[in-house]
């Protein structure tokens, strides 16, 4: 490893020993009637300039991006620019609700030796639709990190943050409080309304210079969702509503009659006995539908099947 990976590591865990030392010495000395706890109520940081402990000047960038955008060479991440390797300290942030408190909060980030941060939150409103104040906000948050040499990761979709409204046509079926779990793997209509989020957050110009984040290397990458797949716990039959079901069945089963294995015959004659002769696998889901149909779609397609197949 670099000598100056393990100096910047070092550094940081160092800056994290001297700030709680002052809080294991004020424990000791705290009144019996508070029950041994302490306040945490520090003065504001005036960041002064011969502090001991800013990590700001010691470790970051004078503002990031100044070594082109970010790339991965081999095991490692790098500056484009000049192929130097960086490791990141990153945080969830960068919290405030306007200019000066985002550029105070990126500023309290830096001296703490943080060089990356999540930003972590969707930029559409209550019907799905873009949301341009969110757009700007989140460009104010990536040119506020910038100054400070700290690099902006953007988390733009987690499924608990959007309530399909009933009736919406990109996802349909949905009731009140029903969140969309997994839907973004196999609704086309809904990995298009997606699509545009990312087009309007990465294409808005960030000024009169036509420059958009896509021009930004202070952008060190994006997240495509956050906690959800066909193997997390929220992927079940009571989280997506039939009309939603019968789409990624309706892909299943096409393409396990591509792959030739024989297993949508075997699930379509077991169906069809169930059923006493109906035939629908595909659309497994069916008004009407019998206890052992059900449980027989439930094998075929939302249990071990799909393990065995992928």
């Amino acid at each position: 490893m670099p000598n100056w990976i393990d100096r910047s590591c070092a550094l940081r865990t160092m800056f994290v020993l001297i700030c709680l030392t002052p809080l294991a010495s004020r424990a000791e000395e705290a009144p019996q009637e508070t029950g041994g706890w302490v306040a945490f109520n520090p003065k504001p940081d005036q960041f002064s300039a011969d502090s001991a402990i800013d990590l700001r000047v010691l470790l970051n960038e004078k503002q990031a991006g100044d070594g082109g955008f970010i790339a991965a060479k081999g095991s490692q991440f790098v500056h484009a620019k000049t192929g130097e390797p960086v490791r990141f300290w990153a945080v969830n942030g960068c919290p405030g609700k306007d200019t000066p408190e985002l550029k105070h909060s990126a500023r309290v980030l830096a001296k703490h030796g943080v060089n990356l941060v999540r930003i972590h939150g969707g930029y559409f409103d209550a019907n799905g639709n873009v949301d341009p104040t969110k757009i700007r906000h989140a460009i104010d948050i990536v040119q506020a990190c910038k100054a400070e040499g700290i690099y902006s990761h953007f988390s733009i979709y987690f499924p608990i943050w959007l309530e399909p409204k009933p009736g919406t046509p990109w996802l349909d079926g949905y009731k009140a409080g029903q969140k969309p779990f997994a839907a973004l793997y196999f609704n086309s209509d809904f990995q298009e309304k997606y699509q545009q989020w990312w087009k309007a957050l990465l294409t808005t110009p960030i000024d009169n210079s036509g420059r958009t984040l896509l021009d930004e290397p202070a952008v060190f990458g994006a997240e495509i969702i956050n906690e959800d797949s066909y193997f997390f716990w929220t992927f079940s039959t009571g989280n997506i509503p039939d009309p939603q079901l019968k789409i990624l069945e309706m892909q299943f089963g096409e393409r396990l009659d591509r792959s030739g294995d024989g297993q949508v015959g075997r699930c379509e004659a077991s169906a069809r006995q169930s059923r006493g002769g109906a035939s629908r696998v595909s659309r497994a889901v069916g008004d009407g539908e019998s206890a052992d149909a059900a449980g027989q779609r439930d094998r075929c397609f939302s249990g071990g099947e799909p393990a065995r197949f992928l």
